[in-house]
């Protein structure tokens, strides 16, 4: 923020980009030229909750006879904030005269067997649970905002320079140069919130209705995982040099331009199906998923087995050059075209 000069909104223009298809006009961000001196500034801001946001700036420029250059730094963090920071942000709305929009994947979970649900009793650990103790036609309710951020936490480095120097008086030669580095981490809502499938060798097997047949568990994993995160990073640069010279009235400009970013993506705390099922179709109590007591009673060597992450990225590049000339091409009695 403390390079820029001026904002100017141009209703009626177009845009380099986007050409005549920006029907709404532009904006047009004028950063600082000709600035001697030093300004630094601090700005911190807090929320209710844990959350707090601080930047720091810090510009320098000189100037002389023929030329300029500036450089900015900025360094921008702002903590996470948490749903729970926030009464409003829950699936339960019956406090605000809204509907109640819970689901049913919570912990303790819920069966579902021949087309009923049955709901696993609180206080007990899964081991010994009979069929007797569910509670048929009812579902265990969860709130998908429990453990989640509204905002991530976010840092971010930034480096701006300019600089312009007249070769003579009628040739300028220019250039500038951006870098940015942030980094995000946030607890996100869970994808994992499918009907998981227990075999009836699983330890902990219950079977409401008698058929001795696979029973389906909703259940969630946010009490054996913790919440699902999302962190990554994105890095971009930017540099753009040119030659301006004026002659004759008409004023050429020849400007290179060259820009990169990358991005990585680490989804964190998912659930790997493929060695839950392995897990819930072991026979051995000790180490088989347990998804039918009330809390954390998987042994956590297994629960780290399920433990999945996924891991992206992306990076590109763009080159371009640009020749502009501007001035008359002939005169009429009413001035220059």
């Amino acid at each position: 923020a403390s390079i820029i000069e001026r904002v100017e909104i141009v209703p009626d223009g177009s845009s380099a980009i986007y050409g005549s298809d920006a029907v709404a006009g532009v904006v047009n961000v004028i950063t600082r030229r000709d600035f001697r001196g030093a300004e630094t500034s601090f700005r911190i801001g807090t929320a209710d909750g844990a959350s707090q946001e601080y930047q720091f700036s810090q510009l320098f420029g000189t100037r002389w006879s023929t030329g300029n250059l500036l450089i900015a730094y900025e360094f921008y963090k702002r903590d996470r904030l948490a749903a729970a920071d926030r009464d409003f942000v829950t699936e339960d709305l019956r406090a605000f005269g809204g509907p109640d929009r819970r689901g049913s994947y919570g912990n303790p979970g819920t069966i579902f067997s021949g087309g009923q649900s049955f709901a696993v009793p609180a206080g007990q650990n899964g081991i010994g649970l009979t069929a007797s103790q569910l509670t048929p036609g009812t579902v265990n309710l969860s709130d998908r905002w429990l453990g989640v951020d509204i905002l991530p936490e976010q840092r971010r480095h930034s480096v701006f320079a300019a600089f312009g120097q007249d070769l003579t008086e009628t040739i300028r030669f220019y250039g500038t140069g951006l870098a940015t580095w942030r980094n995000f981490d946030q607890a996100q809502q869970t994808s994992a919130d499918v009907r998981r499938t227990v075999p009836v060798t699983n330890p902990f097997y219950v079977d409401p209705i008698g058929t001795s047949q696979p029973i389906g568990v909703n259940y969630s994993f946010v009490r054996d995982l913790g919440p699902e995160r999302l962190r990554g990073h994105v890095r971009a640069y930017g540099a753009s040099a040119g030659v301006e010279a004026r002659f004759a009235g008409w004023t050429v400009d020849a400007r290179g331009t060259w820009g990169r970013q990358d991005e990585g993506y680490e989804y964190l705390n998912l659930v790997n199906s493929a060695r839950l099922a392995l897990a819930l179709a072991d026979t051995n109590p000790a180490t088989a998923y347990n998804l039918l007591g009330d809390g954390v009673w998987t042994d956590r060597a297994t629960i780290e087995s399920i433990r999945g992450y996924s891991k992206r990225d992306y990076g590109g590049s763009s080159w371009s050059a640009t020749l502009r000339a501007d001035g008359p091409l002939f005169q009429l009695p009413a001035g220059s075209v």
